[in-house]
C-alpha cells in the first residue's frame, strides 16, 4: 500500500503560494516595461520637438517671415508686449498674439522650378495634341 506523507499538502500549498506571489507581479512588470518603451519611443521625442518649435517661434523678431496658426505666412513688422504687428501683403497688416506664431517660415524648394506637390508641367506638344 502506498503511504502519503501527511505534510505533502502543506508542501504543495507552500510551493503554490510562492509561485503565485511571483506571478502576481508579472503583469505589473510587463505594464511598466510597455510604459517605459512608450515614453522613450513616443512621448519624449514629441516633447523635444514641441520644445524646439516653441524656442524657434520665440526667436522670431521684426523682419522675420513666420507661419501663423491659421496657415497664413506673414512678416513681422513690429513687436508690442505679447503681440506682433504682421504684414500679410504689401497693403494688409494685422495684429496677432505671439502664441499664433507657429514657426519661422522657410519655403520649401525655394529657388527650384517645381516641387513634388505641384502639378506636373505639360510639354508644349502635349497641349497642342489634346486640343
Amino acid at each position: 500500500m502506498l503511504r502519503l506523507d501527511p505534510n505533502l499538502a502543506a508542501h504543495v500549498v507552500a510551493a503554490t503560494t510562492k509561485a503565485s506571489a511571483a506571478s502576481k507581479f508579472t503583469p505589473l512588470l510587463f505594464m511598466g516595461v510597455i510604459f517605459a518603451a512608450m515614453y522613450f519611443l513616443v512621448l519624449r521625442p514629441r516633447n523635444k520637438k514641441a520644445q524646439k518649435a516653441r524656442t524657434e517661434a520665440q526667436s522670431a523678431g521684426v523682419g522675420s517671415r513666420v507661419l501663423l496658426a491659421g496657415g497664413l505666412v506673414a512678416t513681422i513688422i513690429a513687436e508690442r508686449g505679447d503681440e506682433y504687428d504682421v504684414m500679410l501683403s504689401p497693403d494688409t497688416t494685422a495684429t496677432v498674439v505671439k502664441q499664433a506664431v507657429l514657426r519661422v517660415y522657410v519655403p520649401t524648394g525655394e529657388g527650384s522650378t517645381a516641387t513634388s506637390d505641384e502639378t506636373p508641367q505639360t510639354a508644349v506638344g502635349d497641349s497642342e495634341a489634346s486640343a
